[in-house]
């Protein structure tokens, strides 16, 4: 199924475009490979409209802005696409604020990335969003929601659920299915990790987590590379910040976002954690590792997320 989100420019023509056309995934595309591009003076007409643009902020000033869906309940806020079978978040609109480049505006912040919830805000009255920041960057987060009634009411996210995993080697997707796994019994709906095992290079999650370096020999006790396992654990934090802190630990830097399948009844809503880089970056939080063979090399084309059937 191919979902466009589009851009309409009113006037005059915008130097920097965001193309978002998705050709195979359902909620959204993952990152672009080359320089982002943000909107300037533009209107975003998207299913994820504050994804599009934090995405384009990301790949244009090189710093994390993830994103999470909230978990949709009301009927208004989903509609079917394609042969019926799923629900999907309506388009919304807004018109994007000036100053989202680095020429403009040198430091992308929460005070910056607070300004486009602004503009969101002023056409869309639920749901609504709040910027948080944290040392591995900016996060998009729900703040509140319809309910089932068409009430605004506080989100549920399920990335605020207080999780604990249990300190153990495992890969470093052996963790992130951990974190989802942990979401999944905390909330009592299915979290699925989509970046694990998949690609054109099945391990490419692997590869850009856990490239070779001497000064990560006290995190990789049983070996460097692709299949290496690291103790690795969370105690009674907020499910976000152990994500955060899990790929705090990799030599690549991720970006992730994180949505949620609309459905009539309860028992069939879902989400998904879908991991991607940055305009291609490969082991630069590691600037003494070295790649691995057969693996990404610095910099170059980004890693594909699989779609969300």
């Amino acid at each position: 199924m191919k979902i466009m989100n589009t851009i309409r420019r009113p006037g005059r023509p915008a130097r920097l475009l965001i193309l978002i056309a998705a050709a195979t995934t359902v909620l959204w595309c993952q990152p672009p490979g080359g320089r982002g591009a943000a909107p300037k003076g533009s209107e975003v007409v998207s299913i994820h409209p504050l994804y599009d643009v934090a995405n384009a902020l990301q790949n244009l000033y090189g710093r994390v802005v993830t994103y999470e869906d909230p978990v949709w309940e009301w009927s208004g806020d989903a509609q079917p696409r394609g042969n019926g079978k799923f629900l999907f978040p309506v388009t919304r609109s807004f018109s994007a604020p000036s100053g989202l480049t680095p020429a403009e505006s040198p430091v992308l912040d929460g005070a910056l990335l607070g300004k486009v919830l602004d503009e969101y805000h002023r056409r869309n009255d639920a749901p609504r969003f709040r910027v948080s920041q944290s040392a591995y960057g900016l996060h998009i987060i729900p703040e509140t929601v319809r309910d089932s009634s068409g009430r605004s009411v506080p989100a549920k996210n399920p990335l605020d659920a207080v999780v604990t995993i249990p300190v153990a080697a495992r890969t470093a997707s052996g963790n992130l299915e951990a974190i989802c796994g942990a979401v999944t019994q905390a909330v009592g709906m299915k979290v699925n990790c989509l970046a694990v095992g998949w690609g054109n290079d099945g391990d490419w999650y692997e590869r850009l987590f856990a490239a070779p370096g001497p000064q990560r020999a006290d995190l990789f006790h049983t070996g460097n590379g692709t299949g290496a396992a690291f103790a690795w654990g969370a105690a009674s934090v907020p499910a976000r910040d152990a994500l955060d802190e899990l790929l705090g630990h990799s030599a690549t830097t991720f970006t992730w976002a994180f949505g949620c399948q609309a459905a009539a009844q309860a028992a069939d809503r879902t989400c998904f954690l879908g991991l991607a880089r940055i305009n291609g970056l490969a082991y630069d939080r590691c600037p003494g590792c070295a790649p691995l063979p057969g693996g990404p090399s610095r910099g170059g084309r980004s890693m594909t997320p699989p779609p969300i059937r």
